[in-house]
């Protein structure tokens, strides 16, 4: 810290958030003119990591204070078919 400075922004942050998405889609040509089939899957939060809301930082709930809050959505999987003419 620097003299004159009065100290960090926001010294209480939570863990880091680090949430990978994939997705994969195959395109297929059909026998008649300008007909396809494209297939497309999905996934957020890969890797199934755990991550909570952040921590309770009131001051006037003492007995709740520093509690993580609820976690958030686990891993989430969607497919797609579609067809296009």
């Amino acid at each position: 810290m620097r003299p004159g400075e009065s100290g960090l922004r926001n010294p209480l942050r939570g863990d880091k958030l680090i949430n990978p998405d994939a997705a994969l889609s195959k395109s297929f040509r059909l026998r008649w003119e300008g007909h396809t089939i494209s297939f497309r899957a999905e996934a957020f939060n890969l890797t199934n990591s755990v991550f909570f809301q952040g921590a309770n930082l009131a001051l006037f709930d003492p007995k709740n204070f520093g509690q993580l809050g609820s976690p958030v959505a686990p891993r989430q999987r969607q497919f797609a078919l579609r067809y296009s003419f």
